[in-house]
């Protein structure tokens, strides 16, 4: 059970590296096309180039977040599974103690306390 989570949080985390570098990427080919067109002589202002910048850092934070996102949500379904299962065990153990001292009439407290 485990062994799946660490496989869902790695394909989330390697999802998440290869879409930064993505981003990476399309803003350095972005940052170029502007020098290019610097150099061409079309006027790019400084707000543009900024928001070139902004849009890629906005494009990154989402992609981050939603890979935290995932991982919370894998970290908090394996939490309730081991919950769900250390409460299985423990009404197991229960009726099991129950069982056995169902068997040994001698060993039960009596009414007023052990």
């Amino acid at each position: 059970m485990k062994e799946g989570y660490d496989k869902e949080r790695a394909e989330a985390l390697l999802q998440y590296e290869e879409e930064k570098q993505r981003i990476f990427e399309e803003e350095t080919k972005r940052k170029g096309l502007v020098k290019k067109l610097r150099k061409g002589g079309v006027a790019v202002s400084a707000e543009k180039e900024a928001q070139i910048s902004a849009d890629a850092a906005k494009t990154a934070h989402t992609g981050c977040t939603d890979v935290q996102q995932q991982i919370r949500c894998h970290r908090r379904k394996r939490e309730k599974e081991y919950d769900d299962k250390v409460k299985e065990e423990k009404k197991k153990e229960e009726e099991a103690l129950d069982t056995l001292l169902s068997k040994a009439p001698g060993l039960q407290c009596p009414e007023n306390g052990c």
